[in-house]
């Protein structure tokens, strides 16, 4: 489960920022978390507790014509008391490059 607000703002001239911040728990205490391909990350009956933790993104794009984007972020993961009970716990940071072609 997560609660995601975030603000999208027009620069003007293409450009945009966006700012999030995310807050993850799980459903119930037997659920793990799970890699993007559906791998076991970690184990739920490694803690009790729910709350996996906190994500802060920055997202920067542009958009120079219809067809063609770019975007830049920037995220920290903060580890909640799950995260740090089943293992280690060190806060990730994260950048991540996109380009985009629309046919």
């Amino acid at each position: 489960m997560n609660l995601h607000p975030s603000v999208d703002l027009d620069l003007g001239r293409g450009f945009g920022l966006g700012v999030a911040g995310i807050s993850y728990w799980r459903q119930s205490k037997g659920d793990g978390i799970y890699d993007v391909p559906g791998q076991l990350v970690r184990r739920g009956d490694a803690s009790d507790r729910r709350y996996i933790g906190t994500q802060g993104e920055l997202l920067l794009s542009w958009q120079p014509t219809p067809t063609v984007s770019y975007a830049v972020s920037y995220s920290i993961f903060r580890p909640g008391g799950f995260v740090r009970d089943s293992g280690p716990a060190r806060d990730i940071h994260m950048l991540g490059l996109e380009a985009m072609f629309r046919v």
